[in-house]
Parts: structure tokens; C-alpha cells; sequence
């Protein structure tokens, strides 16, 4: 396969490539599109070759990804309307869904997280509140997202299975927690309650642990340092409680060398819930302490759970990965409802791509899309396969949809003056 690999690395054949991404990308889109009609199908398929053309959110630049044989104008107006019309949102997330699980594990990991999308200039846009800014940590106009990736099982690509974009000030909104409620029980019910959830110490509140509790759901939460534990039959801080320890097992992170612990606790609230605590010393001055229900008699426990959580920061790439590639906060869509489908369909072409990285071992268009993309770097070089493939996919994406010469979603048109075929004379 890695022979395969390195000849296609040189080809050039940039017509053949494009055809077989074009068949790629429309039966993907066939696919997340079963259930739709026919405006919808036709919708979704136009944004995602337009937003893998253009590398952008802008409609304008949408409509110049698809080269349509019409008045720029009016394929910006026709995109438009069909994002604020778009009724079928949830049909090619659902879809999505099912596809993707064929590429993750039994039990796949789950990371759950907040991000925004910051639109600080903003002014007409529907339903703008304040977010944190996760770059400046400042408070600005936006909108706040909640997102939901699974590890996929030979790479541990993040593939974005649930998105969300909600605004704190528009008509029906209840909390961030009801937002989050309602995520794992749509999580729960398509991939039937397996696999861990893994979430940032923004969630470690009595309120999640109530939820998880109830529906039976494995976790693993990042503990704020403020929180309280019951800790042989003593209700003790949570640091102090790590620094009772030194470690036990030992375990390397990244190069440096670490040590962890797992502490037998309860939560105050819920004394009839026994959880551990894993403490990881050596990444800083004060030790990362995760809360979780996961139980096992090896007591290198506390290096499994630990070396999941850590893989969470693969959220953060996928965020950022987002906003950089395709430009996410950078959307004019003004309606809330317009700007839930245009980001729906962002995170629908980040899935695709996320498949396609993880099928780099044995299917050949990732190789051939890293190619058209012209690395400097080796496609061989783990740890560019480890943060930077899913960036040569995208661009290798954007460079082979480019040199289209015909609309990418639809057959070119004949004039009347050069009949499709050619007249047989005599006949």
C-alpha cells in the first residue's frame, strides 16, 4: 500500500482525479440527502461543492466555487433563499450519523464541547448575544455552538457527529445545560447509549452529573479545582486530595514523563455513586484531575482514562480546523435559521474529509487529493498524518474542484448551434 502510495504522489492526472472526487463527493451527498426532496438534495449538494471549492462561508464565494453558467447574482440569491427556507436540517445530520458509524469502534469515544462563533462587528444579525471569545477571552457579539465528535477507530480522526448553534437571547431558549440534555439524548438514541463521554471542566456541574446518572451514560469530566469531594468519608477539596498522592503509575505524554493515581470518591450530592478520581502529576504545576464512573480491577486504570481525556484536545483541532479552512465566522447569512444550515453543512463537509483521512490506508483518493494539495512535507511522516492530513484533504479538495471548466453540480448545456450529437447524414 505504501508503494501505491508513493506513485500516486506523482501523478498529475489532474481530469481523472476530479472525476473520481466528483463521484465521490455526489454519492456522499446522496447518502446524507435520503429523505429529502428534491430542492433540498439539490441545496445541500450546491453548498458542499461550493464551500469545498471556495475554502469559504461567503455566498458570493460559494456561487464562484460552483461556476454555474448564470449570473453570479442570482446563484448568490437562489443559495440564499434555499438556507433560509431549508426545512430538512436534521435529515443530513441523521444520515450522517449512520454512515459514520461504520467507522468508529464498539465503543467509540465522544467528545462534547462549547465553542462560538465570534461576529465582534456584527449588527443585523438575528439573535446576536454576548459569547467568550475562545481566542481573546473577551466577551463580543456571536453565537455559542455545541458540538459533539467521535474518535474514529484506526486514527482517532475527530468526525463530527452533532452540531448545534444556538443564540442565549432567541425566542425558546432555556439554559446551555437544556442545550447539552438535549445533544446526549439525541447521542443516546442514535448510537444506543454505548461508548464514553468526555468533557472539559466547563461541564463538571451537579446538574450534568445528575443527567449522566440517570440515563447510565460513562464519562469522563475534567474537575474544577474549586469542587468538593467525599473522600473516606470526609468532605475534602479536590486538590487537596490529589496532592495526598504522588502517583503511582507511571505514564509519558507527549515526551514528558508523568505519574498517575486513581482515588476512590463520591460526589457530595450523590454519596450512593462511588467514582474515581484520576490524578495526572507532571504537566504543570498543580495535578489534572478527572472525575469518572469507569471501573476496572487493573490499576493502570488511571492511565486508560487519562490518555482518552487528552485526546479530547482533538475537539479544539476540529473547531479551529473549521474556522480556518472554511471560515466559519466569517458567514453574511443574517436569518438564525439560515446560519444553523450553512453551519450544519460546514460541519457535514469536515465529516467527509474526516473519512477520508481515515481511510487513508486503503482507499486511494487521500493520497491522490494530498497530492494536488503539493505538501512540502512527506505523506509518510506520522505526525503529519497526525495533525496536518485533514488540512492537505481540504486543500487537495479545494485545488481539483478549481480546475473544473463545467458547473461542478450540473451538466453543462448544449446551444442550439452544437446539438449534443452529431447528425448522421442519409439516415
Amino acid at each position: 500500500m505504501k508503494h501505491k502510495q508513493k506513485e500516486l504522489l506523482r501523478m498529475n492526472n489532474y481530469s481523472t482525479q476530479l472525476h473520481g472526487l466528483k463521484r465521490e463527493i455526489n454519492g456522499f451527498c446522496e447518502k446524507i440527502c435520503e429523505g429529502l426532496g428534491k430542492p433540498g438534495q439539490k441545496l445541500v449538494k450546491d453548498v458542499i461543492f461550493g464551500i469545498g471549492a471556495a475554502q469559504s462561508c461567503l455566498l458570493s464565494e460559494v456561487a464562484r466555487g460552483l461556476n454555474e453558467e448564470i449570473a453570479l447574482k442570482k446563484t448568490i440569491e437562489r443559495l440564499g433563499r434555499g438556507l433560509q427556507k431549508f426545512d430538512g436540517i436534521d435529515t443530513p445530520r441523521d444520515n450522517f450519523a449512520q454512515l459514520a458509524k461504520t467507522y468508529l469502534p464498539e465503543a467509540p469515544t465522544f467528545l462534547i464541547d462549547l465553542s462560538d462563533i465570534a461576529k465582534p462587528y456584527g449588527k443585523a444579525f438575528e439573535g446576536l448575544a454576548q459569547v467568550r471569545d475562545g481566542s481573546s477571552g473577551e466577551l463580543v457579539p456571536g453565537y455559542w455552538t455545541l458540538e459533539i465528535a467521535a474518535l474514529g477507530a484506526k486514527t482517532h480522526t475527530p468526525i463530527p457527529v452533532y452540531d448545534r448553534v444556538f443564540s442565549s437571547i432567541e425566542d425558546g431558549y432555556v439554559s446551555q445545560n437544556a442545550e447539552l440534555f438535549t445533544a446526549l439524548g439525541w447521542l443516546t438514541k442514535t448510537f444506543c447509549n454505548q461508548g464514553v463521554h468526555v468533557f472539559d471542566r466547563g461541564f463538571d456541574g451537579n446538574n450534568v452529573y445528575e443527567y449522566l446518572f440517570r440515563e447510565n451514560l460513562p464519562f469522563i469530566v475534567r474537575a474544577d479545582k474549586q469542587r468538593h469531594l467525599i473522600h473516606k468519608g470526609k468532605q475534602k477539596n479536590i486538590l487537596d486530595i490529589a496532592n495526598e498522592y504522588k502517583g503511582k503509575c507511571n505514564l509519558k505524554i507527549r515526551g514528558v514523563p508523568c505519574k498517575t493515581s486513581v482515588i476512590s470518591v463520591k460526589l457530595p450530592k450523590f454519596r450512593d455513586k462511588p467514582l474515581q478520581l484520576v490524578t495526572v502529576y507532571g504537566l504543570g504545576v498543580e495535578p489534572l484531575m478527572l472525575l469518572s464512573d469507569l471501573k476496572a480491577n487493573d490499576h493502570k486504570l488511571s492511565n486508560a482514562i487519562a490518555k482518552v481525556y487528552l485526546l479530547r484536545w482533538r475537539v479544539e483541532e476540529n473547531f479551529r480546523f473549521k474556522k480556518l479552512q472554511y471560515e466559519m465566522e466569517g458567514f453574511r447569512v443574517r436569518k438564525l435559521k439560515a446560519i444553523r444550515a450553512l453551519h450544519r453543512l460546514v460541519t457535514i463537509l469536515v465529516g467527509f474529509t474526516a473519512l477520508l483521512s481515515e481511510q487513508r490506508e486503503d482507499f486511494t483518493l487521500p493520497a491522490q487529493l494530498v497530492a494536488a494539495a503539493k505538501r512540502i512535507f512527506s505523506f509518510s511522516l506520522p505526525h503529519f498524518q497526525r495533525c496536518f492530513l485533514q488540512y492537505a484533504i481540504s486543500d487537495g479538495i479545494a485545488a481539483l474542484l478549481r480546475r473544473a471548466c463545467v458547473p461542478l453540480t450540473r451538466p453543462k448545456r448544449f446551444s442550439l448551434g452544437c446539438p449534443a450529437q452529431l447528425a448522421l447524414s442519409g439516415v
